[in-house]
């Protein structure tokens, strides 16, 4: 039987946009537990599917004895735990019955709150919340660090061609501490003793260096 175009979009939609985008939000076990959920509904292209906590822990296998999930590794707390976090950060969505398993469902990219996951994480998951928070952070400061190595190179190309010769400016040694203008990142360096070398010539240098005589 031939396969519609919606189940395939909504394969390669949860594929792409939950279980590689937002596995950043979760830790080893919740995507072990989401990658079992995966392989039991959207893997065949079914939205819902009743999953009992057996099959979970001791894995699924068909009429004839062949292997069709593996069992997850992590111990039965662990799980529900896993469980747990995946459905109050929205990632799943849980059907519970009084007496039959329940049923999961991947949500979808679009039906995922990101504000509610992270203050999720933020008052259950505080280490890991700290830890993307960083991240974040160290990759929103990449460009800025990339754009003052940029402007340091430019100031450099700038004194070098004030310079008279050789590209090297005339400057004495003070000794003071100069703090460049760097917005945040005000790192204290050592202004080192530049030589003057505005009156070198040629055969002055082949001297200094012990350079033998073009002939």
């Amino acid at each position: 039987m031939p396969i519609s175009d919606k189940p395939r979009r909504n394969f390669y939609d949860i594929v792409r946009d939950v279980m590689f985008e937002q596995r950043l939000y979760l830790d080893l076990y919740e995507r072990e537990t989401l990658a079992f959920i995966f392989g039991r509904t959207s893997l065949f292209f079914k939205e819902w599917e009743t999953i009992p906590l057996r099959h979970f822990m001791e894995g699924v296998r068909s009429a004839d004895g062949a292997t069709v999930m593996s069992p997850i590794a992590m111990s039965e707390t662990k799980l529900l735990e896993s469980l747990k976090h995946l459905e109050h950060k929205g990632i799943i969505e849980v059907r519970r019955h009084p007496v039959n398993a329940s049923q999961y469902r991947i949500r979808a990219f679009s039906e995922i709150d990101q504000t509610s996951l992270l203050t999720y994480m933020q008052r259950h998951q505080p280490k890991q919340y700290q830890s993307i928070i960083g991240r974040h952070f160290r990759q929103e400061m990449r460009p800025t660090l990339s754009t003052l190595a940029l402007r340091n190179t430019r100031r450099i190309q700038e004194a070098e061609n004030r310079s008279p010769k050789f590209g090297v400016m005339d400057t004495p040694y003070t000794g003071e501490r100069v703090t460049p203008n760097l917005g945040e990142h005000n790192t204290p360096i050592i202004n080192t003793p530049i030589p003057n070398t505005s009156n070198l010539t040629v055969g002055r240098v082949r001297r200094s260096l012990s350079l033998p005589k073009a002939k």
